[in-house]
């Protein structure tokens, strides 16, 4: 299987815009974030900011592909309101499996079964990056809380002791290049509770890789494919190394693990490999900071010299067991997004007045 990061696909193009990936990567089985909604069933936008969608050629693009699976647990899948059943539906009617939403949390929280390769996969949403979570009656991803992935951990190892179990996370901050302490100690936590690797997503840029007991940690995928443009009213411009994605082929084992590195034109005509690694190649190619060895307390130093989001009053999440804590920083970061909110409403019914 391999594991790929951001996807979004607003224009009509074709296949041709992928070939410059090569045939075994495009015949490889994947599962990806599809980071927007499918336009076609789009009724109301609801979110302040830039909403984005796929054009119904996207059905055709992800066959092309080979995707398998498309994860959902992600904040823009709530941009605009939609018939989740038709949604879901629409994937299956095209042998894609969805992964991570649903109608309710029963739906949400669902499993991808990868029965061939003996696999498990989970998804989860950050609310404080706007997932709009589920609920016992409400529509939404599945949620990324401590507890609750732990539950679901538990829940999917003794269901399946012989399967791999494998975590795909909608976390971070966007353009965060290294991850929370928390959520690193957290990961640290659920390997040595049986999960056999987890790869992160959001942050549209590439961040650091961890081996932890013989498991590995991708704290950001970066983008897989992600066209810069005009989304209706609102214009997404992304920096220079959000043009720069990784997808990994990982089966569990560490030994045939394989790194492909990509890059994407600005426009989004086109993508192509720029090189492959083996995880060791990866490690010391200087794409990513290296955080390999470094103790909690050590990461935690080093995290306040060296993340990306020094300045903007954003919150560090320390410790995963500290509920009370962070319950508190979710707050503030929900306080800090309302003038920015604001702000983004009135630029945008000023742009179409």
């Amino acid at each position: 299987m391999l594991f790929c990061g951001d996807f979004v696909f607003p224009y009509s193009y074709n296949s041709s815009t992928f070939q410059g990936l090569g045939e075994e990567f495009i015949n490889e089985p994947k599962l990806l974030n599809f980071e927007s909604t499918l336009k076609f069933l789009n009724r109301e936008k609801v979110t302040n900011g830039i909403a984005l969608y796929s054009d119904v050629a996207v059905l055709n693009i992800l066959k092309y592909l080979n995707v398998q699976c498309v994860s959902l647990a992600n904040n823009h899948i709530g941009d605009f309101t939609f018939d989740p059943e038709d949604f879901i539906t629409t994937f299956i009617k095209n042998e894609i499996h969805t992964l991570g939403f649903g109608k309710n949390i029963e739906q949400a929280s669902l499993p991808f079964i990868n029965h061939a390769e003996r696999m498990i996969v989970l998804s989860f949403g950050w609310e404080v990056i706007r997932c709009r979570l589920a609920g016992k009656n409400k529509m939404g991803v599945n949620p990324y809380r401590y507890e609750w992935v732990e539950q679901q951990v538990d829940l999917y190892k003794k269901k399946f002791p012989t399967y791999k179990l494998i975590l795909f996370l909608h976390w971070n901050y966007e353009f965060e290049n290294l991850p929370h302490p928390a959520d690193r100690k957290f990961s640290h936590y659920l390997i040595d509770k049986g999960v056999d690797g987890i790869f992160g997503h959001h942050p549209h840029i590439i961040n650091s890789v961890e081996v932890y007991n013989g498991k590995v940690i991708f704290y950001s995928l970066g983008n897989f494919y992600f066209p810069q443009g005009k989304y209706d009213n609102c214009y997404v411009k992304f920096r220079k190394d959000a043009l720069y994605g990784i997808s990994v082929h990982y089966t569990g084992e560490l030994e045939h693990l394989l790194i492909y590195y990509h890059k994407q034109e600005v426009d989004g005509k086109a993508i192509k490999l720029e090189c492959s690694f083996t995880l060791e190649e990866f490690l010391t190619s200087g794409i990513c900071v290296n955080i390999n060895g470094l103790s909690d307390s050590d990461y935690i130093d080093f995290y306040k010299q060296n993340h990306f989001h020094k300045r903007k009053l954003l919150p560090i999440y320390k410790d995963f067991t500290n509920l009370g804590l962070n319950r508190c920083l979710d707050k503030w970061v929900k306080i800090r997004q309302l003038p920015i909110d604001i702000l983004s409403q009135y630029l945008h019914v000023k742009r179409k007045n």
